[in-house]
């Protein structure tokens, strides 16, 4: 067998677990915060449906629309799957993708850097996975749960965080390259600082030249004020509460993914090496060791 299937193979094993130990995380933190918002959700269109009826009595509402109102859509899969074994294979399915990213990228600094050793490039690697495809476009487009924006503008939303990755992918492989370069002539610690501040400079014009989720919904801002019938509050604002729990969970989640994947890579790339003897490998040696 390759080098280059040894690595998939470990690199597929460790994104499973780490998807699978993402999965339980996501279920104890973010699945509660979904089950509230499509709770507000329904609130929110029968609030919407009785001002727009006029079927609204009485004074200061506050929140007191009955879910069972109606204003929800149909469910084609029962939320009930959704919440147990659609959460394992979505989250799951990440984890095995994010696992065959870090490996590849591991692969491809052991290419650049043949002086690194095998686990340290599945460390780094994993570093960099994580902070140029999740942290930094995390930071400009944070997870939203259910009845945040509308299906009209879901392709404007799609187009612009995967632009924002795109985007930073790219300039985070650059940042690498440049660096390898550099740490000949300036050493490995003035370069990581110089390439690091010249892919944070171009993140920040990146993310100000994007526009936010309240421009793209055209709203002065993405989170759903009260439902109004004059001046009467029929329904209250989204809950600050739930968007904070999803958005927490959802980064426990991912760090958890990305986190478990990393160390899961190194350690079987750090035992294979041990079998052979070859935990410190060679200078120039452009393969990850994987067998035994």
């Amino acid at each position: 067998m390759s080098a280059e299937s040894r690595i998939v193979l470990a690199g597929a094993g460790a994104g499973l677990v780490a998807g699978l130990l993402g999965a339980v995380v996501s279920l104890i933190t973010v699945e509660p915060s979904i089950s509230a918002a499509i709770d507000y959700e329904s609130m929110r269109s029968a609030a919407e449906a009785a001002v727009g009826t006029g079927t609204v009595t009485g004074g200061h509402h506050h929140g007191a629309v009955d879910p069972s109102a109606g204003g929800g859509e149909e469910e084609v899969v029962p939320r009930a799957v959704q919440a147990t074994l659609g959460v394992f294979l979505s989250v799951g399915l990440f984890g095995l993708a994010m696992g065959l990213l870090i490996a590849a990228v591991a692969y491809g600094l052991r290419k650049l850097l043949p002086q690194l050793s095998a686990r340290r490039a599945a460390l780094v690697a994993g570093t960099l996975a994580f902070v140029a495809g999740f942290l930094v476009p995390y930071a400009k487009y944070p997870s939203d749960p259910p009845a945040i924006g509308s299906h009209g503008d879901l392709v404007a939303r799609t187009a612009a965080y995967y632009s924002m990755v795109a985007i930073s992918v790219f300039a985070m492989t650059i940042a690498v390259v440049v660096a390898a370069r550099l740490s000949a002539r300036w050493g490995w610690f003035a370069a990581i600082v110089a390439v690091g501040g010249g892919y944070l400079v171009v993140m920040l014009a990146v993310a100000a030249f994007l526009p936010s989720v309240a421009q793209i919904v055209g709203a002065a801002s993405e989170i759903p004020g009260p439902v109004m019938d004059g001046d009467d509050i029929v329904l209250d604002g989204y809950p600050a509460a739930v968007i904070g729990g999803f958005r927490l969970g959802s980064l426990l989640v991912a760090t958890t993914i990305f986190g478990v994947a990393t160390v899961l890579l190194a350690a079987v790339i750090g035992f294979r090496a041990r079998g052979r003897g070859d935990a410190v490998p060679q200078v120039g040696s452009n393969d990850l060791v994987l067998s035994p």
